[in-house]
């Protein structure tokens, strides 16, 4: 039984994938590594999931919105394996749901869920976002919300 790709091809901006699928290979089929700046973006994956070392793990893919680097993606995973670790990552969470769903750990259980409930409301919302998007002096990549949009 043969599947019917003539939906998807009607969805699709094939010109447009032809267009990326060309400049990824002159870039050697590599991601177009993002500069660190301020940038529009909205929320494109937000999940607890695990990570390699079997830790949970926050992941958020943001999808740059607009300017040059426009629908390239900056990625953030933060590990949740310590009271500190979720320190760092409240602040953000707090942001993504623009400060109205309350953010906190009882159970990963539940922070799982939590992190589906921001996740929902940030779409719902239509919710856009000012990304700082930096680097710290050890190297480690930063990631601030400035500002909060409906998009």
């Amino acid at each position: 039984m043969a599947i019917d790709f003539s939906k998807y091809d009607r969805e699709v901006d094939l010109e447009g994938l032809k267009e990326d699928t060309q400049k990824a290979i002159e870039n050697g089929g590599e991601f177009e590594e993002v500069p660190p700046g301020t940038y529009e973006v909205a929320i494109s994956e937000l999940e607890l999931t695990m990570s390699k070392s079997d830790k949970p793990m926050v992941k958020i893919w943001y999808t740059i919105l607009s300017g040059d680097y426009e629908n390239n993606k900056i990625f953030q995973y933060q590990l949740v394996d310590k009271g500190q670790k979720l320190a760092i990552i409240k602040p953000l969470l707090e942001k993504l749901s623009d400060g109205e769903i309350e953010v906190s750990f009882e159970s990963f259980a539940q922070y799982a869920n939590l992190i589906d409930e921001i996740k929902e409301f940030a779409e719902e919302n239509s919710l856009e976002y000012s990304l700082e998007y930096g680097e710290n002096k050890k190297g480690f990549k930063t990631y601030k919300i400035l500002e909060v949009f409906e998009g």
